[in-house]
């Protein structure tokens, strides 16, 4: 996707010493969590916020999806339909077009070929960059055949293959299938096991060596007779980079891991009776990702690639949307993604996993159809969710409400990546106000220090849609 223009606007906070006469003559309304640690609020057009005593706060101000006048912060717009370097699954564009999901009969069952013919994307999302290519069968198992490409893909040998299909059996399809929903029993042709294939087309041949594997929507959906859906392959199928042996184990088991999972959610949210719209990207990805975790190739196991993309959001955490996927800096965050999906997982359970799926809607309003069964907000979640980001690996509070499971440190090390919590915008003294900008679903963190011990109270002078929360730090 590219990226849509935006709004630039500010967000002005000013610190007032608490003897000095309110500005405003509303007090936001705020409620204490966490034994006094922790105070939350949610603001009006124009508020006083008195946050109680401390000599140093770290204050997190974050912004609801909703559009709000532009005076108050930076709105980023979804972006449009468009190519990218990247491969970018359509499946919600896909869904919309004539005959899409028209159930066509279930062939009969015929025995897997030895050799199949498939069309492989090269990585760029459009009907230009699928290749056709010819794979030969090189492992059944209960729920899979493993096919490699035919030219080209000569180096996979026969032991990856049976330790991917071993991994596939032992782990991921019974974890995946238990936490996010079945596949679908059978594919177009009326097969039930799902094609995995491996082939040097999946990151063009070499070329886009960040791509390990995709699932596509389109070989699920019926046949056109021309665009994408023309090169259905009518088939559960998953394409992994034949140079994904090359990777460290946790990537290679983890990628199948995790494009499994978007194979079972589109079943899920599209195939099943009643249901046909596609997950939202940053949410489909963060089941993905939490799968990943659950299968036991995730951030739990050492995987850095993971801790990585999560250090990148925790040095800049207002540059990052949880909602806004392709306006993320370098056009996604996989490592938010997780973090979000683990920390429902964690505060909720797996069953929180399987409400969200089932609801009627998609991105924030499966969510939050989820957490109504719970007397939930999402607004509520998300907050409570930024305060886990700051304080974990800090040793504050065990609350579940503000923490990940006991695995699971922001400031951590895993694997060869140390990471250090969110990094917040040091202020220190009286500054006349705080400029900020925020996203959809985004949040800003200040770490206020004061010489001693003061009360800390604030005019925010343009603060309509904006909610956060204040935590007092030793």
């Amino acid at each position: 996707m590219t990226r849509s223009r935006t709004l630039i606007l500010a967000l002005s906070v000013a610190l007032s010493a608490c003897s000095s006469a309110p500005t405003t003559p509303v007090t936001a309304r705020t409620a204490w969590a966490a034994g006094g640690l922790v105070r939350q609020f949610v603001l009006g057009e124009a508020m006083r916020l008195e946050l109680g005593e401390a000599s140093r706060l770290l204050l997190a101000v974050s912004a609801a999806h909703a559009e709000a006048p532009a005076f108050q912060f930076r709105v980023q717009g979804r972006a449009p339909a468009g190519g990218e370097s990247r491969f970018g699954e359509s499946g919600a564009r896909l869904v919309r077009e004539p005959g899409a999901l028209d159930r066509a009969p279930v062939r009969r069952a015929q025995a897997a070929k030895d050799t199949e013919t498939f069309w492989i994307n090269v990585g760029d999302s459009t009907e230009q960059g699928d290749r056709e290519r010819t794979a030969k069968r090189r492992l059944t198992t209960a729920h899979a055949h493993f096919y490699v490409d035919a030219d080209g893909a000569q180096g996979v040998t026969d032991e990856q293959l049976k330790r991917l299909g071993d991994a596939f059996e032992t782990r991921i399809h019974q974890t995946v299938t238990g936490t996010f929903g079945a596949d679908p029993k059978t594919d177009p042709s009326g097969e039930s096991r799902v094609y995995v294939v491996l082939s040097p087309a999946v990151d063009n041949f070499g070329k886009d060596k960040g791509l390990m594997g995709y699932f596509w929507s389109r070989d699920l959906l019926s046949p056109a007779t021309s665009g994408l859906r023309a090169h259905s392959n009518q088939k559960k199928v998953i394409f992994l980079t034949s140079r994904l042996f090359d990777q460290p184990a946790q990537t290679v088991f983890g990628t199948l891991a995790h494009e499994f999972t978007h194979l079972c959610i589109f079943n899920q949210k599209v195939l099943l009776p009643n249901r046909a719209t596609p997950e939202e990207t940053w949410l489909d990805e963060g089941w993905a990702m939490l799968a990943m975790d659950l299968c036991g190739y995730g951030l739990r196991a050492g995987n850095e690639a993971i801790a990585r993309d999560i250090r990148s959001f925790e040095e800049a955490p207002a540059s990052y949307s949880l909602t806004d996927w392709a306006g993320n800096p370098n056009g996604f965050s996989y490592g938010l993604s997780y973090l979000f999906g683990r920390y429902l997982y964690d505060r909720f359970g797996a069953e929180v996993v399987k409400d969200a799926l089932a609801a009627p809607g998609t991105g924030v309003d499966a969510i939050q159809g989820a957490l109504a069964k719970r007397q939930a907000s999402f607004q509520d979640l998300y907050c409570d969710w930024t305060v886990a980001n700051a304080v974990s690996g800090l040793n504050l509070t065990d609350e579940r409400r503000f923490s990940y499971a006991s695995d699971v440190n922001l400031r951590g090390t895993y694997g060869g990546v140390t990471l250090g919590g969110v990094q917040a915008v040091g202020v220190a003294g009286f500054p006349k106000g705080l400029p900020g900008a925020l996203r959809p679903w985004s949040t800003a963190y200040y770490d206020l220090k004061a010489p001693a011990k003061r009360a800390w109270a604030f005019d925010f002078r343009s603060g309509s849609g904006l909610f956060g929360a204040a935590v007092a730090l030793p």
